[in-house]
C-alpha cells in the first residue's frame, strides 16, 4: 500500500526555495512594520515566552540569546515580570516571536517543532538568526514555514519508501 504523502512531488532545493518567495512576497504584500512596538504586549510576557517554548521547542537559553538578556532576567520574566530596560527592543523580539508561533500553530506543522529555528533561507540565515536581529517580517516566516513542510514532506517519503521496501 502507498503512502498518499509519497505522491508529493519533489522539488529540488533551489526550485523550492525560489517557490516560496515568490508564493510569499506575492501574497503578503502589506505593510509589514511594527508600528506598535512601543505599546505593551497585548498578552503578558511570560505566556508568550511559555507558548514559543511549547510550540518552537526552544531552550531558555536560546531564548534568552534571541531576547539579548541572562538567563536569570529570561527567568524574571517568565515569572510574570516586566522588562526595565530595553523595553522597545524586548517587546518588539516579543511580538515577532508571537507572530512566529502564530504562523506555525496555523500551518500545522508537528508541534514542538525545533527544526525550524536551525532552517536556513536562500541567503543562508536562520529562523534563530533573524529573531535576533528583530527584523522578521511575515513573509519570511511564510517561507521558513514552508521549506520547513518541504523537509518534513521528504522525511515522511523516505520512511514511507524504507516500510515499502521491508
Amino acid at each position: 500500500m502507498i503512502d498518499e504523502r509519497a505522491q508529493y512531488q519533489l522539488m529540488d532545493d533551489r526550485a523550492l526555495l525560489y517557490e516560496c518567495e515568490v508564493r510569499c512576497y506575492s501574497r503578503l504584500l502589506m505593510n509589514e512594520h511594527n508600528k506598535e512596538a512601543l505599546l505593551p504586549l497585548s498578552t503578558p510576557i511570560h505566556v508568550s515566552l511559555e507558548r514559543a517554548r511549547e510550540v518552537l521547542g526552544i531552550s531558555i537559553t536560546a531564548l534568552s540569546e534571541i531576547l539579548g538578556v541572562s538567563r536569570p532576567t529570561l527567568y524574571y520574566f517568565l515569572d510574570g515580570r516586566e522588562p526595565i530596560e530595553n523595553q522597545e527592543t524586548i517587546y518588539g523580539k516579543i511580538r515577532i516571536i508571537d507572530t512566529v508561533v502564530a504562523m506555525v500553530v496555523e500551518s500545522r506543522l508537528p508541534l514542538p517543532c525545533p527544526s525550524l529555528l536551525k532552517r536556513r533561507d536562500f541567503t543562508g540565515r536562520r529562523v534563530v538568526d533573524a529573531l535576533k536581529e528583530g527584523s522578521m517580517k511575515r513573509s519570511e516566516i511564510s517561507t521558513f514555514i514552508a521549506i520547513e513542510r518541504h523537509f518534513q514532506m521528504k522525511g515522511a517519503i523516505r520512511l514511507a519508501a524504507k516500510g515499502e521496501r521491508s
